[in-house]
């Protein structure tokens, strides 16, 4: 298992694709000045999350622990997560009755272990690990997230759907690191969480 660092300072976050005047602006949340048992409750109520979450249990673990930061520039979003194990579900009931439905996520594990597709919501039969997943906001999934870093871009569907008329189907597309694009891709996006914090969103959107 790969080691996984709790962040000691707030991690910095990709602003992609920015228009020239826009600006980037930032917001890191974590659960650490939550009482224990009040703290996976925190994460799941924090502002923008899509996703139901329970907490595998464990006899031995310790209080649960997770933080994001979110970088923004119009209507695009990076987040650079970290997070303790977690099972999380986007149901059909919970889509329903929400209105983030307009968005895809493409999430990037860049340390620790791969997510695994599995539940009533996975999209293959047989569990799947990755560490690159595509996500519809308007599509049920099931996974088990392990102990991971991990970055996170949000893309309007406006923007996904003039590049790929049938981007729906990108829902649950995964790759794991056994090929050198996808090694590419959580290098590229390891880096990006180093430096951008010291980018203007220009700089943000040649990276």
């Amino acid at each position: 298992m790969l080691e996984v660092r709790h962040p000691n300072s707030p991690p910095h976050c990709l602003a992609f694709c920015a228009q020239p005047s826009a600006q980037v602006t930032s917001h890191r949340f974590d659960v650490s000045a939550e009482a224990p048992s009040r703290r996976l409750e925190a994460w799941q109520n924090r502002p923008g999350n899509v996703l139901d979450l329970s907490r595998p249990s464990s006899p031995l673990e310790q209080p649960f622990f997770a933080s994001i930061t979110r970088h923004t520039v119009g209507d695009l979003r990076f987040s650079d997560i970290y997070s303790d194990p977690v099972q999380a579900e986007r149901s059909i009931a919970r889509i329903s009755s929400d209105p983030n439905r307009n968005h895809f996520f493409f999430s990037v594990c860049v340390e620790g272990d791969s997510h695994t597709m599995q539940g009533r919501y996975a999209t293959r039969s047989e569990p799947v690990r990755s560490k690159i997943l595509a996500l519809d906001t308007d599509q049920p999934i099931s996974m088990r997230a392990h102990r991971h870093r991990m970055s996170t871009y949000l893309v309007p569907r406006a923007l996904m759907e003039s590049i790929m008329p049938d981007a729906d189907a990108l829902h649950g597309r995964s790759l794991d690191d056994t090929t050198p694009i996808a090694r590419l891709l959580i290098a590229h996006s390891a880096s990006l969480n180093q430096a951008i914090g010291a980018m203007h969103a220009q700089e943000a959107d040649a990276a």
